[in-house]
């Protein structure tokens, strides 16, 4: 009996666990169309791609955002720090930099 309550607890962890992860990605084309392909990394090499992100949502009003990512123009590269925001949102300059980012905003 105590086997097969631990056998349960596991199975519902890895079932947890599976469900919160966010899915790997190299480009954004690998992610929902309400999400892209976001990474922490630096971009390598000559076509300046990360070696890998995880797919997130776009962002929604008032997020902070990239004003070198804007909406629309290519929801389906790969990024950096942050998603564009969605496509009826703009990213507007907060007149801050983030070095080695870029100007920073928010979706408006």
């Amino acid at each position: 009996m105590d086997k097969f309550v631990l056998l349960i607890f596991v199975v519902l962890f890895v079932v947890i666990q599976s469900s919160d992860a966010a899915k790997e990605c190299s480009v954004s084309g690998e992610c929902a169309s309400s999400e892209c392909c976001r990474s922490n990394e630096q971009r390598r090499g000559r076509r300046k791609r990360a070696l890998s992100g995880t797919c997130q949502p776009l962002r929604g009003p008032t997020a902070l955002c990239l004003v070198a990512n804007r909406a629309g123009t290519n929801i389906k590269a790969d990024y950096n720090l942050y998603c564009p925001c969605k496509a009826s949102l703009t990213c507007v300059s907060n007149q801050q930099i983030d070095h080695p980012w870029g100007p920073l905003g928010y979706c408006t």
